[in-house]
């Protein structure tokens, strides 16, 4: 029976508390990943941040109370291809453009991962069966869990991973 240390990535990318939000994006953009665990400078697991986390930052309204989107100042600016009924009514979606995270820096610069990071991650032991895994990030709703030995933080280990391991059984036969 597989567990989740055949599974689990062990080289773990990771982030500090004092991260900007900004940084964090960059982390999980460059390195194609949707989420990293918190660890604080002693390497002590603290938390777990995601983009998710960065979404619902960003879909809250801003430190200035005014809205997100803003209409442009002439219909003109909208695009040749928006039907006039739209343009008409004024309900066409694209007629809204959306505030930059330039023009509410905060967002980004000064907001740090500690502010949005949840710091009770979710953690199961190396020696966890990968059906009883499947189980846990379902229940829970989650996308990941940390990996935990006795030495803290072993690895990482995502739905993509229990997907991979089931396809594996699934298809012997077919590569990684």
């Amino acid at each position: 029976m597989k567990t989740v240390a055949d599974i689990m990535v062990k080289e773990v990318i990771h982030v500090r508390p004092d991260t900007s939000i900004r940084e964090l994006a960059h982390v999980l953009s460059d390195s194609q990943i949707s989420g990293v665990p918190v660890v604080d400078s002693a390497n002590k697991l603290v938390g777990v941040v995601s983009a998710t986390d960065i979404v619902r930052l960003a879909s809250e309204t801003p430190p200035d109370g005014e809205a997100r989107w803003e209409r442009p100042a002439e219909e003109e600016s909208l695009p040749d291809y928006v039907p006039s009924f739209f343009r008409d009514a004024g309900t066409y979606a694209g007629a809204w453009t959306p505030l930059t995270f330039e023009e509410h820096p905060a967002s980004f610069d000064e907001v740090m991962v500690k502010d949005i990071m949840t710091s009770v991650p979710f953690t199961v032991p190396a020696d966890t069966s990968v059906a009883l895994l499947a189980a846990f990030l379902s229940e829970r709703r989650i996308h990941r869990a940390v990996v935990t030995g006795p030495d803290g933080l072993a690895g990482i280990v995502t739905s993509f991973d229990v997907l991979r391991a089931c396809s594996a059984i699934l298809n012997p036969t077919a590569e990684a």
